[in-house]
């Protein structure tokens, strides 16, 4: 058993309890972008893969073709947060 197995499911536990995140995406000069969001974990034993259903504006689409990484923060007022530094790949449709 890794750490991840140990982390992954606490991670997703307080993740989809605490539900909205505040994401961040950094543009191609290196400026950083917010916003709320709320994103889906799964955990496959291995790997943990976050899907968020939001409009592909052209400002997403710029910052992760310029820098496909994302940082996820979750907080609730007791102070509780989590946090998942992510590859992000931008998925136009599904499959």
């Amino acid at each position: 058993m890794n750490d991840l197995s140990k982390i992954a499911p606490a991670f997703i536990e307080m993740a989809h309890h605490i539900v909205w995140a505040t994401a961040v995406t950094v543009d191609s000069k290196s400026r950083p972008r917010s916003r709320i969001l709320h994103p889906i974990w799964q955990w496959d034993g291995q790997n943990i893969t976050g899907w968020i259903a939001t409009s592909p504006t052209p400002i997403k689409k710029a910052h992760l073709s310029a820098n496909p990484f994302m940082s996820i923060n979750y907080w609730e007022p007791s102070h509780d947060t989590c946090l998942a530094e992510c590859h992000a790949t931008l998925f136009t449709k599904l499959l």
